[in-house]
């Protein structure tokens, strides 16, 4: 609002009457009320002059009629000339009347700004000032009513509907989820008679008046101009899915995602919530226009306390927030906090954040001494990072099946799960019908058995033949055995059905009956004939069934479940011409879908193999055009199926994984996150690339593998949309100029692929072994622990620390202060002033971490602290002063000088062993005589029940005395 005072002087037959500091209201009240007490104009003419958008009301009874909805409300009233008003003046209309009655009138009136009231607005931005005086922000403050009183209803009424209990709404759910409708065509379906529609129904209401983008709002929401809390950014299927979920957990926000939970929590209670949804816009709008890191708790009281300077008068307090909102999401007022396009609050893409403005580097060092917590923290920091780029809020089918598809790749990561990407697999999936021809021929039948000696010289099951039919039944749960530990080697055995494969036996058995074949004829399919549904079907079920928690998974399975992720996103190809060398861009696409142990080949023609596969059991088909060498193939409805049921396996089972943030142990499992520890005797080879051996059944051979680190670059690079951690620990200890090598440049963020620098080089470099091209993306974090009391900074290769930004993590004793309490010693004080003490006899590289003391959290007492000072503590002390046992006593108070002669020490002197050792009292002859210290055994040894011996009131004296200078 405009708050800009008026001085107003009025000059009459009485004199001159000043009017000091009026507003702008007051001002033309004064103005209109002389006009009329002086007779200069009537209450028609001055209603004439349209100094205002709307007539002044000449009376209450008119003021009632002409505002039915806001009966009563009027700013000013003129009793004495039956006067009203019920609109706010704004500035262009006031001096509109100043004008024209100085013009006319300057012989009655003078005005002229306050000088009072002169810097009124200093500090007021001018952006919102004139948002104020713009219609309908005045309109929406003067409205009396609850603006979304509607919404706030309909959620009272969907979190007391009992029309379904809890198990039939997660069914409804569940119906939902696997029917692939939308949210209206669902809703369609249904019986509009039954409960499940009235309570969809009502789910549709509510949402209606929550986000813009709701479906059939105009069907569902009843205001005039369909108004809504904001853009949520939120699907409507999602909406279904978190507002079912609040049902069925007794209305529980935590299971909603971000901005469905400020909806709700702001038609719950709008004096304490906002219509800015968002919790990224909440942010940006505390880093720009409040100046401070955002606070989710403090938000609201933030943004009031923000405009309490602009005086805003609003009619209902509980349009208030909404109001300020309003103003905020103006044009003029968006461009100064808000760096999109959306002029309403969206559903933050999970917790999306400007990396810049986050501002984490690249490469980072933790250091510190012994028990700083830095490798608790840099885990802390890498959720951080990850959760920068996560959109979990917003997951299509892609990138739900990508989530599974990561989880699966770092799950099952061994080479016996990658070894099979190669060629050794038939090129479609006739041979898998010939195998169980064997099973079913009566030589085989009744013992469920193949024999590998009867077998292995048959043709198609000669040398590998017999691991390459085998695999079709070995991998599909069919025999008996697990596959990892049983099944996995070369398959020179026999093979016996397990129950599953007992079981789809008889299914095949029934199938030739009917259709009047044989074994024989299994035995010789091909597959001209077209792969029967009975198989299809059995193996498509069988793929259906791989689940996180069943670790079911095999190395065929696996290859297949990537290859299905590959056509999902258009990218399954076969090339045109299988006698060619793959092209590098048809190898890269490979090694994105699927992890391949041997780099050091350049055949990848088994990539259709696997395709071929999947058009036998019906789940892709290929498209016709040939292009770029490759013909392509797209997914069938039976394909897509296979995928959300995956999909909901992995849902259902580690549903975390497709929550809006991403904790530590998350971002593990999906391998965006991967943790190392540097030593003395760690490579290159082990880090970027190396030829690794090979130890088969028979032979010994080498091949080219990734490392840890190059690997991880490779998905990083891939995966532009996520962020990606590699935690380095004790990066120090290592040889970093042996272990990066040449990489040790592109890590700069300048030199970073895909970084915003197009002109700095070199960006990739050729690597050694392999000859290709490699660089690092700049989504891939690097960062790194080191322990000072092993290496100084100081020490640290020059390249490896130009490069690092440092962050020191020192003791914290407010850690300790907060977390740990021991009757009778003041647990802070006690570690400070070691530190202190070690600080000035060595360096601050060399004091003790507050985690040391964290350890006794759980079991606050003495005699827990004394067992820590004995087991680690002491003996880290020994270690850092080499046995100087004088300067340990002076780290612990032990000296003469700090304590009395009768207090306990930590320390005792040992007895002399040298005439024991020696046989004479007098000193050796070269040597002299030492002074042996021992622990304090009555206070610090243990017993034989492995307690500390010294009582509680022994070891209370005994810490404090640390801390405590012996009186004079």
């Amino acid at each position: 609002m405009d708050r800009t005072k008026y001085d107003l002087k009025i000059k009459n037959d009485d004199g001159v009457n000043n009017f000091q500091s009026l507003d702008k209201v007051e001002t033309a009240f004064k103005i209109i009320e002389c006009l009329l007490d002086l007779k200069l104009e009537s209450k028609e003419e001055i209603n004439a002059h349209k100094f205002i958008r709307y007539k002044l009301l000449l009376s209450k009874d008119e003021l009632k009629e002409k505002t039915p909805n806001i009966q009563g409300r009027y700013k000013r009233n003129l009793e004495n000339h039956d006067l009203y008003f019920s609109r706010m003046w704004n500035k262009e209309e006031l001096e509109n009347l100043i004008t024209y009655v100085e013009e006319n009138y300057g012989n009655v009136f003078s005005i002229s700004e306050s000088i009072l009231n002169s810097d009124a607005n200093i500090n007021l931005l001018p952006e919102i000032l004139e948002v104020l005086e713009e219609g309908p922000i005045i309109d929406f403050c003067e409205l009396e009513e609850f603006r979304y009183q509607k919404g706030s209803d309909k959620l009272i009424e969907f979190e007391n509907y009992d029309g379904l209990k809890k198990e039939e709404i997660t069914l409804l759910l569940n119906q939902f989820n696997e029917s692939g409708l939308t949210f209206t065509n669902f809703v369609k379906a249904l019986n509009i008679e039954s409960v499940e529609y009235q309570l969809l129904t009502l789910l549709g209401e509510l949402v209606s008046y929550c986000d813009l983008h709701a479906a059939n709002k105009k069907v569902y929401n009843q205001y005039d101009d369909n108004r809504t809390l904001g853009k949520a950014g939120v699907r409507m299927n999602d909406w279904l899915d978190k507002l079912l979920t609040y049902k069925i957990t007794d209305n529980d926000l935590s299971k909603l995602t971000p901005s469905i939970k400020n909806a709700l929590l702001y038609l719950k209670d709008p004096e304490k919530g906002l219509t800015m949804l968002s919790e990224n816009h909440r942010e940006k709008f505390s880093i720009s226009l409040l100046d401070k890191t955002y606070i989710a708790e403090s938000i609201v009281d933030d943004l009031i306390s923000f405009f309490e300077p602009y005086e805003i008068e609003v009619s209902n307090e509980k349009n208030r927030t909404s109001v300020y909102c309003s103003v905020l999401y103006s044009k003029k007022v968006k461009r100064l906090w808000l760096d999109d396009d959306n002029t309403e609050g969206e559903e933050e893409k999970s917790n999306t954040k400007n990396t810049k403005l986050m501002n984490i580097p690249l490469n980072q060092i933790f250091y510190g001494p012994p028990g700083t917590g830095k490798t608790y923290n840099i885990s802390s920091e890498a959720e951080k990072i990850i959760n920068l780029k996560s959109a979990s809020s917003t997951l299509d089918r892609n990138k739900k099946f990508d989530i599974v598809l990561k989880n699966i790749r770092h799950r099952y990561q061994d080479k016996i799960y990658n070894t099979r990407n190669g060629n050794v697999i038939y090129r479609n999936f006739s041979k898998a019908i010939n195998i169980w021809g064997y099973f079913l021929s009566p030589e085989y039948d009744a013992q469920n058995t193949l024999i590998h000696e009867e077998l292995k010289n048959v043709t198609g099951f000669v040398r590998s033949g017999w691991s390459q039919r085998m695999k079709y039944v070995t991998e599909f749960d069919f025999i008996e055995g697990n596959w990892q530990s049983d099944l996995s080697g070369q398959l020179g055995f026999d093979l016996s059905l397990s129950d599953l494969g007992i079981s789809f036996k008889e299914k095949i058995r029934n199938y030739i009956s009917e259709n009047n074949y044989t074994a024989l004829d299994l035995k010789e399919w091909d597959r001209e004939k077209g792969i029967p549904r009975v198989f299809s079907e059995q193996y498509c079920e069988v793929l259906g069934q791989v689940k996180p928690l069943l670790e079911n998974m095999t190395a065929f399975k696996k290859s297949l479940i990537c290859a299905l992720n590959m056509c999902l996103n258009n990218d399954l190809f076969r090339q045109n011409n299988e006698s060619r060398n793959s092209t590098e861009e048809e190898i890269d696409l490979a090694r994105k879908y699927f992890d391949i142990n041997n780099l050091n080949t350049s055949d990848y023609k088994w990539v259709g193999w696997y395709a071929e596969n999947l058009i036998d059991l019906g789940l892709v088909k290929q498209k016709d055009e040939e292009f770029d060498d490759k013909f392509f193939y797209e997914l069938t409805t039976e394909g897509l199926q296979l995928i959300d049921r995956i999909i909901k396996n992995w849902q259902t089972e580690m549903p975390s994984l497709f929550g809006s943030k991403l904790n530590y142990e998350d971002a593990v499992s999906l391998g965006q996150v991967d943790f190392i520890t540097f030593h003395q005797s760690y490579s290159y080879e082990e880090f970027i690339e190396g030829i690794r051996p090979n130890l088969g059944d028979h032979d010994l051979t080498y091949s080219l593998e990734p490392g840890i680190f190059k690997r991880l670059s490779d998905f990083a690079r891939w995966d532009q949309d996520n962020n990606y951690v590699i935690i380095i620990d004790e990066i120090n200890r290592g040889n970093i100029s042996k272990i990066f090598g040449e990489l040790i440049t592109l890590i700069e963020p300048s030199k970073r692929l895909l970084s915003e620098d197009p002109n700095e080089h070199p960006k990739q470099v050729r690597l050694p072994y392999s000859k290709k091209l490699f660089g690092v993306p700049k989504n891939l974090y690097i960062l790194g622990t080191m322990n000072t009391a092993d290496k100084s900074i100081a020490l640290l290769d020059s390249a490896l620390r130009r490069r690092f930004s440092f962050t020191e993590m020192p003791p914290n004793s407010s850690v300790i202060k907060e977390n740990i309490s021991i009757e009778g010693i003041e647990v802070e004080k006690l570690f400070e002033t070691i530190n202190s003490r070690i600080e000035f006899l060595i360096d601050k590289d060399h004091t003790i971490g507050h985690s040391y003391f964290l350890k006794i959290k759980d079991n606050q007492t003495i005699e827990a602290l004394a067992l820590i000072f004995k087991n680690e503590i002491i003996p880290l002390l020994t270690e850092y002063f080499y046995g100087d046992f004088e300067k340990i006593q002076l780290v612990l108070g032990d000296n003469k000088d700090w304590k009395s002669k009768g207090d306990s020490k930590f320390f005792s002197i040992k007895p002399s062993q040298q005439k024991a050792l020696f046989g004479k009292e007098e000193a050796v002859e070269g040597y002299d005589e030492k002074i042996m210290f021992e622990l304090n055994d009555d206070l610090l040894g243990l017993n034989k029940d492995g307690n500390i011996k010294g009582n509680a009131d022994q070891l209370v004296q005994l810490f404090k005395s640390v801390y405590t200078q012996k009186s004079n």
